[in-house]
């Protein structure tokens, strides 16, 4: 059997994408990345004291025409969040390091170490290596997969809204990836990743009961 057919079983692997936070305070203009680093520096444990509401309101914010309607006084928008994926294109090539996502941190040590394998190696080594198969970042659709990404976009709003200075936050979209091919003729769609981004509003919660995550 030539080498060459074990290529694309080579090239799997079994980690996942890592997301960045992205804050935009609100009322102020965005001058700086700062609470994104902020963010993203943070572990999930740093924000777990931070409310997660998914498709409902607590009571004293209601949806207007144009968003979020604050109601009570106990509640303050103080940002404007959202989760976008780490794209691991170099790090599957062997390249350059990933950060991975907390629950598999384990990988930031064991493929970072192999990087400057693959350096000396032209990437040979991220290709053919099978210590390298842990290393390669793979997204499907399969509901298990889905359900992970969820987590994990909600894992780092939290992160966005704890930077902002926010204990509840509000998811108001979980969305898909779609690729497009374009000809003279016009575009399609030819693929899409389902749940790959997350939006949402960062508000402090000023008193009251536990509304639950």
């Amino acid at each position: 059997m030539k080498r060459w057919l074990l290529l694309p079983l080579l090239a799997t692997g079994c980690a996942s994408l890592n997301y960045r936070p992205l804050v935009n305070p609100m009322g102020q203009v965005r001058i700086s990345d700062l609470p994104d680093v902020v963010a993203d520096d943070m572990s999930w444990g740093e924000a777990r004291d931070v409310r997660v509401m998914v498709g409902e309101l607590p009571p004293g914010i209601a949806w207007g025409p144009e968003g979020l309607v604050i109601q009570d006084p106990r509640y303050r928008v103080v940002a404007d969040v959202a989760a976008y994926p780490k794209w691991a294109r170099l790090s599957n090539l062997g390249l350059w390091f990933y950060d991975f996502p907390d629950d598999q941190a384990w990988r930031k040590f064991y493929c970072g170490a192999q990087v400057p394998l693959s350096w000396v190696t032209l990437t040979l080594w991220s290709w053919l290596s099978p210590t390298y198969y842990p290393c390669r970042t793979v997204e499907t659709n399969l509901p298990d997969d889905v359900a992970e990404r969820r987590m994990r976009i909600l894992e780092t709003m939290r992160k966005a809204t704890k930077a902002a200075g926010g204990n509840l936050l509000i998811v108001t979209h979980l969305g898909n990836r779609h690729w497009a091919r374009f000809t003279r003729w016009g575009g399609e769609i030819v693929g899409v990743k389902e749940m790959m981004n997350g939006q949402g509003v960062a508000i402090r919660d000023s008193g009251g009961p536990e509304l639950g995550r």
